[in-house]
């Protein structure tokens, strides 16, 4: 029977020997890192995770799962309070270099059939698409054996995507396309730019884009309602607010310097002084003025003034025409009267009596 002397010797043997090797393992705990380490009386976890070997004996052979804790994870862009911090996921898949038997640094995550990699459809030996998607985070499940191989598919998508051959890249909030379809292959579809046309996203064309819906150079916005900015190469500039992609207003501005407002409700202006400096000023529909109006000479005085005149010879025309019939009415009166008085006179003189 092997003494206490030999199974430590044994022991220190095998723990030795795992020096320089690397190994297998899966991410079973996370630690990021939180608040100030403050010369250690702080928080102590610069981000590292606690792994579990996965190349060991099956958990029904009676033998312990080889578990190690606190393990540092490689980092890029790192310095202090700065950089771009990073640790595997709970259930992912790393690869460990050993510095000694309890003491390791995680290299990186390895793709797995459980998980596999995002697809990139127009990939080739040549050019490969640059794809950065993220996900909110969902907890895996584990088998018999205590091994994480059932992932749920990743949820309402954030993805960044830069195609070699054109140049062309987008970057979309919540990608529809990738929620329906997780592993965004060809049927999503995710080939181009054109392919995605729903959700939030910023654009951007080469000037070999192969758009057949925009144009090239053009650099386009567009809000999950439906509202759209977009910027040409020869200047022009466009501004549209939809709901539920129902158009409701627009705004260009033309490479010629136009300034066109569209709108089939309302446009409103708000200020305390609006100014309108230009040559002319074209109302093709009619003007209502609730306030009062005043302005220099122009058509407006002119023809008020010609009213006027119009008017006060109209008034003195009626006056003269009054005159007359006055008199006209007189004179027929005088008519009259004497009419009257030289019959009465011949028939007085006609009265035998």
């Amino acid at each position: 029977m092997a003494n206490t002397r030999d199974r430590n010797i044994d022991l220190s043997k095998r723990e030795d020997s795992r020096r320089r090797m690397v190994d297998r393992c899966e991410i079973i705990a996370v630690h990021p890192h939180k608040s100030p380490f403050n010369g250690g009386s702080g928080d102590r976890d610069f981000n590292v995770v606690d792994v579990q070997l996965i190349d060991r004996v099956r958990c029904d052979e009676g033998a312990p799962i080889l578990k190690r804790t606190r393990l540092n994870c490689l980092q890029r862009d790192h310095g202090l309070f700065q950089g771009t911090p990073w640790n595997p996921r709970i259930g992912d898949m790393v690869l460990v270099y050993w510095i000694s038997a309890r003491e390791g640094v995680v290299l990186g995550t390895v793709p797995s059939s459980e998980q596999e990699p995002i697809c990139r459809s127009q990939a080739c030996t040549d050019h490969q698409e640059l794809v950065m998607k993220r996900s909110p985070w969902e907890m895996p499940e584990r088998n018999c054996d205590g091994n994480f191989v059932v992932f749920p598919p990743p949820k309402h998508p954030d993805c960044f995507k830069w195609w070699p051959k054109t140049r062309d890249y987008i970057t979309i909030h919540d990608c529809p396309n990738g929620h329906e379809t997780p592993s965004c292959c060809a049927e999503a579809p995710c080939n181009c730019l054109d392919d995605l046309q729903r959700g939030t996203w910023w654009k951007v064309f080469s000037d070999i884009s192969p758009t057949s819906l925009d144009k090239p150079r053009r650099v386009k916005f567009h809000h999950h309602c439906g509202s759209v900015e977009y910027w040409d190469e020869d200047g022009r500039v466009h501004i549209e607010n939809r709901v539920a992609e129902v158009l409701r207003a627009q705004i260009d501005l033309f490479p010629d310097g136009k300034v066109e407002i569209q709108s089939p409700v309302e446009i409103v202006l708000k200020a305390p002084k609006i100014t309108l400096d230009t040559e002319l000023c074209h109302l093709t529909g009619n003007m209502r003025i609730d306030g009062t109006c005043k302005h220099g000479a122009c058509s407006c005085n002119t023809d008020l003034a010609s009213l006027i005149q119009s008017n006060d010879i109209l008034v003195k025309q009626v006056q003269e025409l009054i005159s007359r019939l006055e008199n006209l009415e007189i004179a027929l009166e005088l008519t009259t009267q004497d009419h009257s008085e030289k019959v009465t006179f011949e028939l007085e003189d006609s009265n035998p009596n």
